[in-house]
């Protein structure tokens, strides 16, 4: 566990990676396996995981990634970064999972 305390902190893991040439680090804070039904009625797997890129940035610190991993277009769809989690996630093009090159396995 001791290995572990050295990094006490998100400022802490920043630092590190700021004295390696990292001018920005994007914390993972969240990810949720989704399912969700299509208007087509189809149901579709989507990943979302939630971003932190720390205090130095405060207006556009938290962005969403929205994502159908087993799509043909599999990355993630557009969407700006909020001063928010709650506002970020009102960022992604959440209609462009409707797209067929979006529409996964499911």
């Amino acid at each position: 566990m001791r290995e572990f305390a050295e990094f006490e902190s998100d400022a802490d893991v920043r630092e590190i990676l700021k004295g390696n040439g990292i001018f920005e680090a994007h914390r993972l804070i969240a990810e949720y396996r989704c399912y969700r039904t299509r208007k087509d009625g189809g149901t579709q797997d989507v990943l979302v995981r939630i971003f932190d890129v720390g205090a130095g940035n405060p207006r556009a610190r938290y962005s969403w990634n929205v994502s159908v991993p087993d799509a043909n277009e599999s990355g993630s769809v557009p969407a700006n970064p909020a001063d928010s989690i709650m506002a970020a996630g009102h960022e992604p093009h959440w209609t462009l999972l409707e797209t067929d090159a979006r529409k996964g396995k499911g």
